[in-house]
C-alpha cells in the first residue's frame, strides 16, 4: 500500500519544512494526515502528495534510527502505515504538543502505544503473607477488604512491575468503590513505600450474591495502560473473591495492548524480614 509513497520519498528531500524554523509537531502532523489520505485511497493520484512522502520519509528515519540504537519505543514488527495512525490518533487528541518540536509528539504517541517490557522490581527481603478467602458481608451496604494484587497467571511477563498492599472500600449508597493502593518499590538495598494512590471505581450492580464496578479508559491520563483498557471490578459475596480485568479498548493508539489481564485480591499483607539470616518465614528447629 506505501508503495508509491516509499518510492516518491526516494526522490524527494526529507529535510522538507515550511520556513527556516525548526520543524515543530503541526506541520509533521498535517503531513502525516496527508499519509493517511494516501494510505485510504491508494489508487487515487491526488492523494499522493509531497506532504505524504515527508511524513513517511521522517518515520522510515526514525524507525532505521530506533533498531540501530535500540533506544526508544519498542515497535517489534509494527508497520509504517499502523505507526503513522498512532501519532495522527494521539496528536488530534493532544493538540497542546502542535507547536512543540516534531520528536515529541513523536517519542509521546510512540512511547504510549508500544512501551518496551519492564522487569518486576523484587526485593529478597520483601515477603509476604497470604490468607484464604472469607466470606464478604455486605448485609449494611458498606464493605471493606484489603490484601494484594497477584496475577491469575504465573505467566512471568504479566508480574506486576511493584508489589501492591490494597484497602478497598465499597458503599452501596454512594455506588463506588474507592481503592487506596500503596505501591512497594526499591531503592537501593532498601524497599521504598511510594506515593499512595486513589481509584473510584464506579458500581454498575450490587445484589445479595455480589457486585460489579468499573472505570476508564481515560483518553486524558498520561499512562497508556489507563488510556486502553476499561477495568472492571467483581466481589463475589459468598466466597470473599474479588478479581478485577484490565480489558484493552483496541483504539488506535493502543495496538499494543492485544489481551485482557486478570488479577485477584489475595488477603494478606506485605512485610520487611530484618531477621539477620533474612529466614524469618523459615521455620527453626528447636534445640
Amino acid at each position: 500500500m506505501l508503495a508509491s509513497i516509499l518510492f516518491l520519498a526516494l526522490a524527494v528531500p526529507s529535510q522538507i519544512a515550511p520556513n527556516d524554523n525548526p520543524p515543530q509537531g503541526a506541520y509533521l502532523f498535517h503531513a502525516c494526515k496527508a499519509a493517511t489520505r494516501q494510505m485510504d485511497h491508494p489508487d487515487d493520484p491526488s492523494a499522493n502528495t509531497v506532504e505524504a512522502v515527508v511524513c513517511i520519509s521522517y518515520f522510515e528515519g526514525f524507525i532505521d534510527g530506533k533498531s540501530a540504537t535500540g533506544h526508544g519505543p519498542c515497535l517489534g514488527s509494527a508497520s509504517y502505515e499502523a505507526v503513522v495512525r498512532v501519532y495522527v490518533a494521539y496528536m488530534e487528541k493532544h493538540p497542546e504538543v502542535m507547536n512543540k518540536d516534531n520528536r515529541v509528539g513523536v517519542i509521546l504517541a510512540l512511547g504510549g502505544a508500544y512501551p518496551c517490557p519492564m522487569t518486576p522490581i523484587s526485593n529478597e527481603r520483601l515477603k509476604s503473607i497470604r490468607y484464604p478467602d472469607s466470606p464478604i458481608d455486605a448485609s449494611y451496604g458498606l464493605i471493606v477488604v484489603d490484601g494484594m494484587w497477584i496475577p491469575e497467571t504465573s505467566n512471568p511477563a504479566k508480574a506486576l512491575l511493584f508489589a501492591e498492599q490494597v484497602d478497598l472500600t465499597c458503599d452501596k449508597e454512594e455506588k463506588t468503590c474507592r481503592e487506596l493502593t500503596a505501591s512497594l518499590g526499591k531503592n537501593g538495598d532498601a524497599v521504598q513505600i511510594m506515593n499512595p494512590e486513589e481509584k473510584v471505581w464506579a458500581i454498575s450492580s450490587w445484589d445479595t450474591q455480589g457486585l460489579l464496578a468499573s472505570y476508564g479508559p481515560d483518553d486524558s491520563a498520561h499512562a497508556a495502560s489507563e488510556k486502553c483498557h476499561r477495568h472492571v471490578l467483581t466481589i463475589t459475596f459468598s466466597s470473599g473473591a474479588v478479581s478485577t480485568s484490565d480489558i484493552p479498548t483496541h483504539t488506535i493508539g493502543c495496538e499494543a495492548f492485544e489481551e485482557t489481564d486478570s488479577y485477584r485480591l489475595t488477603q494478606g499483607n506485605y512485610y520487611v524480614d530484618t531477621s539477620p539470616a533474612n529466614d524469618a518465614d523459615r521455620p527453626h528447629a528447636t534445640k
